[in-house]
């Protein structure tokens, strides 16, 4: 499968999924690296919990900047879900109470597209001929509920797009290396997909290992998107603390990593 690959501008370093770069379409995956400034909890942190809010939503204008765009942007408050809201208008009313979902899709361009992880994996959707795109968060719980599926439907409902023609890319997440799950997400798996022993393998722990990633491309290409137009990242992000963020390694104190996308 093809991956992203790692892009520096502006002091940040970030990835982004070629195919998509070749069509134009603005995105990227933030690291918590900051040219000049010590590996800490908060270097380029875009979450938003409590005294540090103020410091998340100036590294997301920091991320924005380098990607060269400007303007508010549409976030959710993240449930993990399968929630999809299809946007239009090019600025964010912030005045309304933040709407509760995973999943964002717009035909729009200048319209800005954001997801917040830290070890979930983000799914980035571009149909070519429709001119859409689509966001969303993906943790296992919202994997098993169908978020990818979900994008998918609004995306062809919304917009007209057929998903043979839609482009994928699933982001950096914690890798099957890393997930140790439970019994409670084994039984969702078994009850929800075909052949749940391709997505999970026993740990050298002997605890059971979860291939989030691959689970996700399983759901699009399931969905009815080709599987030669999914990019997967080969990035693991709780192995990878220089780069990610990831709250199965750091608990509570872990921040988060922002994507994006926009249409031109």
């Amino acid at each position: 499968m093809k991956d992203f690959i790692i892009r520096k501008n502006s002091g940040l370093t970030y990835l982004t999924i070629p195919s998509f770069t070749k069509q134009g379409v603005v995105h990227g995956f933030s690291t918590r690296l900051v040219e000049g400034c010590q590996v800490s909890s908060y270097a380029l942190d875009t979450g938003s919990d409590g005294k540090e809010e103020f410091k998340a939503i100036k590294n997301r204008r920091l991320f924005v900047g380098a990607l060269n765009l400007e303007g508010d942007f549409w976030a959710l408050k993240q449930v993990h879900g399968r929630r999809v809201f299809s946007v239009g208008e090019k600025v964010y009313s912030k005045g309304e109470e933040q709407m509760e979902g995973d999943g964002l899709v717009t035909n729009q361009g200048g319209v800005i597209l954001t997801m917040y992880s830290a070890d979930c994996a983000i799914i980035f959707l571009f149909d070519p001929v429709q001119r859409a795109a689509a966001l969303g968060h993906a943790g296992w719980r919202g994997t098993l509920k169908g978020i990818g599926p979900e994008l998918v439907k609004a995306m062809t409902s919304s917009y007209g797009c057929r998903p043979e023609n839609i482009m994928a890319g699933i982001s950096p997440a914690i890798g099957a290396c890393c997930y140790e799950i439970g019994e409670e997400v084994i039984e969702k798996l078994y009850q929800v997909m075909k052949e749940p022993e391709m997505f999970i393998k026993l740990g050298r722990s002997g605890k059971y290992m979860l291939d989030l990633k691959l689970l996700n491309a399983k759901l699009l290409k399931e969905a009815g998107i080709q599987e030669e137009k999914v990019a997967v990242s080969s990035h693991c992000t709780f192995c990878n603390p220089d780069l990610f963020f990831s709250y199965r390694r750091d608990g509570g104190f872990a921040g988060r990593m922002m994507s994006l996308i926009c249409l031109p």
